[in-house]
């Protein structure tokens, strides 16, 4: 019996087309080391990233991946009628500032706090709910949107910090690029043949893949950008699919499956289920009886109709190179299989192997990510493996899943560092671009 605990995530660029659309202009290459926070503020929680950037093109982390508490994102003050969105700081954002004090205190020398500049940039749930506040209140999503980054902006200079951007990513030409370009930074593959990357988070998956730049000419519509690192070109196919993040696709299993039951592990004890944080999404109402062919052919109905939605297959076959699978993928195979291994398609049947006797799962009945194990990796192995999945007739599969933790030593300390993250891409490609 296996037991991991961890949190989804929700967890993937042309400099040109960012200026255009967002009218930042990136910096120049430092000439003095630069001390940097980024606020993740994704679908499933906000968490503090602290950087060290260094002329020489090295970025050091001082804090990885902070999250003062489960928290279901700041997407949730944008409009709700009974949160205030002031509220975002005291309940969010000001503990995560208050870490960063404590953390830049610390350095030696002690950092001046009027000296970090603090970004925060939201990634797919604040994509949804800006379109779902629009729903509720016709022609005014954005401007709650806006209002809400403008209590962010107003706090973080309050607290005496420098304000960076305050915004939402683009999933797209953004989010996709820079854990691609973060990725093959850590690989050293950036000046060979460099991997594409898919990250399955909570509400998106970003796929992202090196193509010829030949066949495959820049063209924001088809999703082909070019990102610039260090003097060099990388054309880059880059989509973010919003809904077909795991725990997105398992609660509209819950509400639309004709017996979501078949997609948890066998004898699990229906009056367990923990269910989602929204009420919404109901919870099981017969106990677990699970079964790959069923539960993978619900989920091919949902990848299907969302990949339909959003322009469809990405074409995977036109990588250069084969795909690593990042959060979701890798979690999947973490708790399935004993990664690395070359054989990720092994995950069809270790899930169904598993997932037939709940004894399988230590504390199944009172750990609500143990009984998201089954769906969970079911869904993933569709998505990557099946046929209607983004790798449908493609020479180039994922043939490697990677944890984006390490476990590093940081002032005399051992501290679990995200080594895969947006965020150090997000800085990578801002001040290393030539």
């Amino acid at each position: 019996m296996r037991l991991y605990y961890y949190s989804f995530f929700y967890i993937s660029i042309s400099v040109l087309s960012i200026i255009a659309t967002h009218n930042v202009a990136y910096a120049a290459p430092v000439a003095s080391p630069k001390h940097i926070a980024v606020i993740d503020a994704g679908s499933s929680g906000t968490r503090l990233y602290f950087y060290k950037v260094l002329p020489d093109g090295v970025i050091q982390t001082i804090v990885s991946n902070f999250e003062y508490k489960d928290e279901d994102g700041i997407d949730n003050f944008v409009c709700d009628a009974v949160i205030p969105q002031s509220d975002v700081m005291k309940v969010v954002i000001t503990p995560l500032l208050t870490k960063l004090k404590g953390e830049a205190k610390a350095m030696v020398p002690p950092v001046a706090i009027g000296s970090i500049e603090v970004n925060l940039l939201a990634t797919a749930g604040m994509r949804s709910r800006e379109k779902a506040c629009e729903s509720l209140y016709p022609g005014k999503g954005a401007s709650k949107v806006a209002a809400l980054y403008k209590v962010i902006k107003n706090g973080i200079t309050g607290q005496g910090f420098k304000k960076g951007e305050v915004r939402t990513s683009d999933g797209n030409k953004e989010e996709g690029p820079w854990t691609w370009l973060n990725l093959n930074y850590v690989l050293g593959t950036l000046d060979t043949t460099p991997y594409g990357d898919l990250e399955v988070g909570g509400s998106s998956t970003q796929i992202v893949f090196p193509v010829d730049p030949v066949t495959n000419p820049v063209n924001d519509a088809k999703n082909i950008f070019l990102l610039r690192y260090k003097g060099k070109n990388y054309s880059i196919f880059a989509k973010s699919y919003l809904g077909l993040g795991q725990d997105d696709a398992r609660k509209w299993l819950r509400n639309s499956a004709a017996a979501p039951e078949k997609c948890w592990a066998t004898g699990f004890d229906a009056a367990s289920d923990k269910g989602e944080k929204e009420t919404t999404f109901k919870k099981l109402s017969s106990n677990g009886n699970f079964d790959y062919v069923t539960c993978s052919g619900y989920y091919r109905q949902y990848i299907e109709a969302k990949m339909a939605e959003q322009g469809g297959s990405p074409q995977a076959d036109r990588s250069l190179g084969d795909f690593v699978g990042l959060d979701g993928a890798w979690y999947a195979y973490e708790y399935f299989l004993t990664p690395p291994n070359d054989l990720p398609s092994q995950l069809t049947t270790a899930i169904p192997s598993l997932c037939a006797s709940s004894s399988s799962f230590e504390s199944i009945a009172t750990n609500k990510n143990v009984q998201f194990q089954c769906p969970n990796g079911t869904y993933v192995t569709t998505l990557m493996f099946d046929s209607a999945g983004l790798f449908t007739g493609s020479k180039r599969q994922v043939t490697v899943s990677r944890s984006n933790d390490r476990t590093v030593v940081v002032g005399g300390k051992n501290i679990e560092e995200r080594e895969i993250t947006w965020t150090r891409g997000y800085l990578l490609q801002r001040y290393f671009a030539n």
